[in-house]
């Protein structure tokens, strides 16, 4: 039509032959994006939500769906501040001369070249969207999280392999592979407790530890046994996890008992402590290690422990530390000056 403005896409072609073998080779290079489409069902109506009786069906929205994903090689070096060498994140400058810095090193930058004052909000944007897979997924996790916020993601991560406790096994796994790898390999019973609720346990002494799992969450625990000279025996429990106590947010407090009823009146010893985290890296799994209970040998009977176990999930209120994590203060950066 005369005077239609018609605009065509680089990658359209005029006529045939080799503008069509063009056409097919250009568009071979750029991936497929699916556009996000809005879905819609149909859904019966109720009595009374027409003011006229008739069959009819509304159309609902369903969840929009996700934008198009891709993955992309990227140099590492532009996540980070050309600075410190830490990971960017918003708000990010840059100075006249092109080096681009994070906000705790822009105002130092001066020195070496010029005041980073011009914020890059797209360049922002990129690094929020840039993610990359959890470090651990070979052990489960399915995470994509943000350049910038993946190792925050790795002290929390609630796949972070443990090491099998037995001698000489060498397993590594997820806490949560563990459960099947002590009762298929090792044949250790599985006992299941509620947390707020003292649970009476018999454990063997012919064995160094007895597994534990909390029926809420599925985290696992150690009941670790060991010799305290001839006339004792250690107690002690621990969490299955990477040590990484300063980040998870549900700690736990355990209550270890045994009682030995007598003639005259019971004998008692007890221990109440917070559960530290082990991931018996180091082989170092051992109740003489932190608080342990002290059984004398006059409250066992034969080879069984009877020992009563009540272990409680305490909530931490530290996000304050999570948030120095996410976010280090400038003094915990060191800025690179330029030559």
């Amino acid at each position: 039509m005369v005077g239609q403005d018609k605009r065509m896409s680089p990658l359209m072609s005029v006529g045939n032959g080799k503008n069509n073998a063009m056409k097919g080779r250009a568009q071979a290079l750029i991936p497929m994006m699916k556009p996000i489409q809005q879905q819609w069902v149909t859904k019966d109506l109720e009595d009374g939500e027409l003011d006229h009786g008739t069959n009819v069906q509304a159309l609902v929205p369903l969840v929009q769906e996700m934008p198009p994903q891709i993955d992309v090689r990227v140099d590492v070096r532009l996540l980070h501040c050309q600075a410190c060498r830490l990971p960017l994140k918003p708000p990010i400058f840059v100075c006249a001369s092109g080096h681009v810095m994070c906000c705790h090193c822009r105002k130092g930058h001066d020195e070496a070249c010029d005041v980073a004052s011009i914020q890059c909000s797209g360049l922002g944007d990129f690094i929020c969207a840039s993610k990359v897979p959890c470090s651990y997924r070979d052990f489960g996790c399915d995470s994509y999280v943000v350049y910038h916020q993946a190792g925050a993601h790795m002290n929390a991560c609630h796949f972070a392999p443990c090491k099998c406790p037995e001698s000489g096994c060498g397993f590594l796994g997820a806490p949560p592979g563990l459960v099947e790898h002590f009762a298929s390999i090792h044949s250790r019973p599985i006992t299941y407790v509620c947390y707020g609720r003292s649970s009476n346990l018999g454990l063997s002494l012919s064995k160094s530890w007895h597994v534990i799992v909390g029926q809420e969450d599925q985290n696992i625990f150690l009941v670790t046994l060991g010799e305290l000279g001839a006339a004792a025996v250690m107690v002690s429990l621990v969490c299955v996890r990477a040590n990484n106590s300063a980040t998870i947010v549900t700690q736990f407090w355990c209550k270890l008992s045994v009682v030995h009823s007598g003639s005259d009146k019971d004998k008692v010893v007890m221990m109440s402590s917070a559960v530290s985290n082990n991931a018996m890296f180091d082989d170092t799994l051992s109740p003489g290690q932190g608080m342990f209970l002290a059984v004398p040998q006059e409250l066992i009977s034969g080879e069984i422990l009877a020992i009563s176990v009540r272990i409680d999930p305490v909530q931490s209120n530290d996000a304050a530390t999570m948030a120095e994590m996410m976010h280090p203060p400038p003094h915990a950066r060191k800025t690179r000056r330029f030559h």
